[in-house]
This record gives structure tokens, sequence and C-alpha cells, in this order.
């Protein structure tokens, strides 16, 4: 019986080693490989998936991508017949990026084109996405949302922190003068604001696309003293504004500032001796140019 079940083992135990030693070789080949490619290989790749909806913050969609084993494209990268594939679930979420420095410190700075008590009032549409909901931001959300982090690190560093108060003290405060002369032009159309959607697709061709994108299709629900073009919001010479000595007028800026910044030397009248010119229909670097001013400041530091 001792020889029997010799004879009859020993095929299983030859067999039991070849498998062994075919183990053992196919997992040396795999680590050896491994070392030379790397730890991770694309095994298989789904076509473009376009994603047709702008995600906003917790939104989520479900989609269904079909994985197909990379050995079934030729050279090319086309597909062949009869691919082996399969298919998956994915869940597609957004989630607002937060400004934190690299210890995980919140960044805070200034708000940055904070809107004020007298911004447009007046609903915003989309002409082309009638479901589009629009909401006030301020310019430092805007910069944190496109992880410009730097530029928060800079407001926060060098504007905040600067001992002369660019935004208290020296922002409200008349200058250390007897005299103040201002000239400037009025009542050319004037960027106060700007109307932001998000992109459909933050990731193109492997380069990361801005978040956010100006919504050229913006418009006022109904006609009042502001108008968007281009996606900006501006103001024009039918605009009434508040000045900071509290007298009210019709004016707008002179196409480059605001006119709320333009008249703000008429709050230190109480402080010195303020003279205010506003040339009409004169933009913000031709007024070097302008006749008009040139004779007014002639006049103003001529003594008789």
């Amino acid at each position: 019986s001792t020889a029997l079940g010799f004879a009859i083992c020993m095929p299983c135990w030859a067999v039991q080693r070849a498998v062994t030693i075919s183990k053992n070789t196919v997992l040396n080949i795999a680590n050896k490989a491994v070392d030379y490619t790397g730890a991770t290989e694309t095994v298989g790749s789904s076509e473009n998936i376009n994603v047709d909806i702008a995600l906003r913050e917790k939104d989520s969609i479900n989609l269904l991508a079909t994985i197909i084993h990379r050995r079934e494209k030729n050279r090319k990268g086309r597909t062949i017949r009869k691919p082996r594939h399969v298919e998956i679930g994915l869940t597609l979420s957004y989630e607002r990026p937060d400004a934190f420095d690299s210890d995980g410190v919140a960044i805070e700075c200034s708000p940055i084109c904070e809107a004020g008590s007298d911004a447009p009032v007046n609903p915003i549409v989309d002409r082309q996405d009638s479901n589009a909901q629009f909401d006030v931001f301020t310019g430092k959300t805007l910069i944190a949302r496109e992880q410009m982090l730097q530029s928060l690190r800079t407001i926060r560093d060098y504007y905040d922190n600067d001992p002369v108060g660019p935004t208290s003290t020296s922002a409200n405060e008349a200058p250390p003068v007897k005299h103040v002369l201002a000239i400037y032009g009025v009542n050319l159309p004037t960027e106060i604001g700007s109307v932001y959607r998000p992109n459909e697709r933050v990731e193109q061709s492997g380069h990361v696309r801005q978040h956010m994108t100006r919504d050229r299709q913006a418009t006022f629900a109904s006609p009042g003293f502001h108008e968007i073009v281009d996606g900006f919001i501006m103001e024009n010479s039918k605009t009434p504004q508040i000045c900071s000595d509290g007298t009210a007028v019709i004016r707008s800026g002179d196409g480059t500032v605001p006119y709320f910044s333009l008249q703000q030397p008429k709050a230190w009248r109480n402080d010195c001796d303020v003279s205010v010119e506003e040339l009409e229909g004169v933009a913000h670097r031709e007024i070097l140019a302008d006749k008009r001013f040139h004779k007014i400041f002639l006049n103003f530091v001529t003594i008789d």
C-alpha cells in the first residue's frame, strides 16, 4: 500500500511543486514590473464624459461611465471591436474651497469691493438661463474661490496691517494741508461691479480653468439707473448718488473710477479748504491733455 500510495501522491506533489514555482515566478516578475513602471498603472479608461450643467455648492449628479480595458484599444487610442468593459457609477459633487494657509489657519483680510447700502437692488436675470439665481458676494469671496491665496495674503500683510490705515484713518481723515483742489471727469459709463457664474467645466486638457467667469448674458430684470454690459454693472449719467458731504446728485464716474470714490474730498471740507471741479465727459487718463484741466490747475497755482 505504501508503494501504491507513493505512486498516487507523486503526481500531486509534482503538480503542487510546479504551481508553487510558477506562482513565485509570476510574483517576482510582477514585483520587478512594479519597480520598473511604478506602483500604479492605468489599465483602463473611459471616453470623455461631458457634464452639461454647472454644479453649485452642495449639488451632486450621478453619472455612468464605461471603463474600457487598455489592451482593447489600438496604438492610436481608438477602440477596437468587442472590447472588454465594465460600467461604474460616479457621483460628481462640488464643495467650495476655503482660503486657508498651509498651516490650516484661515486667511482673514478686508472684504474687498463690498457692496454698500446704495448698491443696485434691481433683480438680475440671465437671458439664456431662466433658472439662474444670483446673490451678492465680495471680491474676497471671488478671490478665495479662485484659490488666489497669495493675493489674500498680500492684502492682509501690506494693506490691512498698514499703520497709516488705508481702510480707516487715511481713507476718512483730511490730508495735513490747508488747500485741496480736486479735478476729475464725470458722467461716463463706469464699472462699479460684475456679474459672475460658475464655469461648467473647471478642468480641461490638463489645465485648470478659472472657477468663475463673467456672465455676459446677465441683465437687470427691469430698467433702472444702472445697466449691465457684457457682465459689468455700470453707473451712468442718470445714476443717483449720495456724496460724502450728504448732498444728492445725478452723476457717474470718469470711465475708470466710480463717482463715489472721485468725490471723497468733499468729506474734508470741515478740516481744510476744498475746491472741486467736475469736467463733463472727460476720461480718467485723457484729463491730463484736456485744456479745461490745464486752465483750472494754472489758475489755482498762480499767485496774482
